[in-house]
C-alpha cells in the first residue's frame, strides 16, 4: 500500500480552527500537503488577462531592479507554469513562476514564503525585499494580504515605506467546478495607478513522479483592485496544469 501523505500544519496553523474549517476540502488539501525538502508540485497553465495602468507599467519595469516580481507584459493566452519546491531546510518554500511570451524569452519570478514574522508568513522576492502576509478564510477561497514591507539584510530589518511599494497586495486562491482551482493576485496603490494580477484554474491529476499530467481549459476570471485605487485590473494569469511531485 502506498504510504498516507504527510500533513503540513503550516497553514492551517494561521487560521483559526473556525476559519480553517470555512475552506472547501480540496482548498484544505492543497494546503496541508508535505514535500520533503527538495521535493516540488508543478502547476502548468496560461495566462487569462493582464491590464495596467500606465503608472502601473512603470512601476513593473522599475520592479526588474529587485527580480521583476511584477508582471512585465500583457501577453494573454500564453503558458504558465509555476513550480513550488520545498526548502531543503524545512524553512519554507521556493516558488518559481515561469510566464511565456508571444516574442522573447519568458519571464521568471521567484520568491520564497517563510513562516515567519510578525504575522507568521512572509515572502521575500531577491536583495532582501520581502513582505509580511496575513492569512484570511472565505467561503471558497483562501486568501493572502499583504500587511508591511521589509528589507532584511540579516542583522537589521528596515520597514520600507508605502510610498516605495507596489500598494496593497491581495493574493485570493478559489475553488472552482470539477477539481479546478483559480488563483489571481492584485497590487495597487493611490500613488502608483498600478496594479498586477495572475489567475489559475486547474484540475489536480497526480501520475507516478515525473510524468505529466493533463489539465482541461481554463475559463477566464476578473478580478477588482481594492476600492480607492486608481488601478483597473492587472495581470491574469491561468495555469491549465496540473501538480505532480518530484524530486530535485
Amino acid at each position: 500500500m502506498a504510504p498516507e501523505p504527510q500533513v503540513d500544519p503550516r497553514f492551517r496553523a494561521l487560521l483559526t480552527a473556525e476559519d480553517w474549517a470555512r475552506l472547501p476540502a480540496p482548498v484544505q488539501r492543497r494546503f496541508s500537503q508535505r514535500l520533503e525538502g527538495g521535493a516540488s508540485h508543478i502547476y502548468r497553465g496560461e495566462i487569462v488577462e493582464t491590464t495596467m495602468s500606465r503608472a502601473g507599467h512603470w512601476l513593473s519595469q522599475i520592479a526588474r531592479l529587485v527580480g521583476a516580481p511584477l508582471p512585465l507584459w500583457r501577453d494573454d493566452g500564453v503558458a504558465a507554469v509555476v513550480t513550488v519546491t520545498e526548502d531543503v531546510a524545512g524553512n519554507g518554500q521556493h516558488w518559481t513562476r515561469v510566464y511565456a511570451r508571444r516574442g522573447g524569452f519568458p519571464q521568471i519570478v521567484r520568491s520564497s514564503k517563510r513562516f515567519a514574522g510578525p504575522t507568521g508568513l512572509e515572502e521575500l522576492v531577491g536583495y532582501g525585499l520581502g513582505m509580511a502576509l496575513v492569512v484570511e478564510a472565505q467561503a471558497d477561497a483562501l486568501v493572502f494580504r499583504s500587511a508591511a514591507y521589509f528589507v532584511d539584510l540579516g542583522l537589521v530589518r528596515l520597514t520600507v515605506p508605502g510610498w516605495l511599494t507596489p500598494g496593497a497586495l491581495t493574493n485570493t486562491h478559489r475553488e472552482g467546478d470539477a477539481g479546478a482551482f483559480c488563483s489571481s493576485s492584485t497590487s495597487s496603490t493611490r500613488a502608483s495607478a498600478g496594479s498586477s494580477a495572475r489567475s489559475q484554474r486547474s484540475r489536480r491529476r497526480i501520475e507516478k513522479p515525473c510524468a505529466q499530467a493533463e489539465m482541461p481549459a481554463v475559463r477566464s476570471a476578473s478580478v477588482r483592485a481594492p476600492s480607492g485605487s486608481r488601478t483597473d485590473r492587472a495581470p491574469w494569469f491561468k495555469p491549465a496544469g496540473s501538480a505532480l511531485s518530484r524530486r530535485r
